[in-house]
């Protein structure tokens, strides 16, 4: 088949632990665990996306406590992020991935979809690697401060930015692209060609789609507990998953690295 094979990854849970936004709730003099339940709470008093409920209590935190979230601070909030093992440096899971398609005629594509911010992504290492990063943003005032949600990427709506992909119409901006008909044989990068990982339920849309359209629907282990692995041995089992990875996720040794390598000769060219 050739062409492009685009990898694509959530980022809570899956590029690193936990939530990319907890150091900010603890700078803001929060506890995490205590900030998610009253989120869950609010989301559900006020019938509220649980996106734009966590943006806007960390606008409201912030403004109660006079510490304005600028956008130099997300920055520097996403360069202080631990990647899982594997994601940085030279000679690691992206230099692989691109050298295991390579050699079977395809170019590997990298991209994030995120329900977290998109801004802090961007300070991190992964973003150099990407060719696009999707994900919820702030709008920024004059006086360099978030004011307002600007962009909210939610795990249903996170299914737009894989037809954005499909069609290579990745400017958010221009909302009329990504519906223009395009035959599907003419989709610079068919879903076949798709490899999406995340970390569980809220990744079920996006797994639902890749594997209806017959990509590679991949989950990793969030936590390391049992009631978690055997979550994500129920979505193997119940077919919403095509394989799962309980440790040493983007590692060169791992099990994801061997599957990718897998899918590259199966979807690469044909040898002559």
């Amino acid at each position: 088949m050739g062409g492009r094979l685009a990898i694509i990854y959530d980022f809570d849970g899956t590029l690193i632990d936990g939530e990319m936004v907890d150091p900010i709730i603890r700078d803001l003099g929060l506890e995490p665990a205590a900030f998610w339940q009253r989120c869950d709470a609010t989301a559900r008093e006020q019938r509220m996306d649980r996106v734009c409920c966590y943006m806007h209590l960390l606008l409201e935190e912030a403004k109660k406590q006079d510490r304005p979230l600028t956008l130099d601070y997300m920055h520097k909030t996403g360069a202080a992020l631990h990647l899982r093992p594997g994601l940085e440096g030279r000679d690691g899971w992206f230099d692989g991935v691109n050298e295991a398609c390579a050699q079977h005629g395809l170019r590997a594509e990298h991209y994030v979809i995120t329900s977290g911010l998109a801004e802090i992504v961007e300070a991190t290492p992964v973003a150099a690697r990407t060719a696009r990063v999707f994900g919820s943003r702030f709008f920024y005032g004059a006086d360099g401060a978030a004011a307002w949600p600007a962009q909210v990427v939610n795990y249903t709506t996170k299914t737009q930015y894989l037809f954005r992909i499909n069609k290579n119409r990745l400017d958010e901006r221009d909302e009329e692209a990504p519906n223009d008909y395009m035959a599907p044989e003419d989709r610079p990068t068919p879903f076949e060609n798709m490899v999406f990982i995340g970390d569980g339920y809220t990744d079920i849309p996006c797994f639902s789609l890749i594997k209806k359209e017959k990509g590679y629907a991949v989950a990793v282990l969030r936590d390391e507990n049992e009631g978690a692995k055997q979550g994500l041995e129920k979505l193997h089992v119940d077919g919403r998953i095509d394989l799962f990875s309980l440790t040493r996720h983007f590692e060169r040794e791992g099990k994801l690295f061997e599957s990718i390598q897998r899918i590259a000769a199966k979807r690469g060219k044909k040898p002559a």
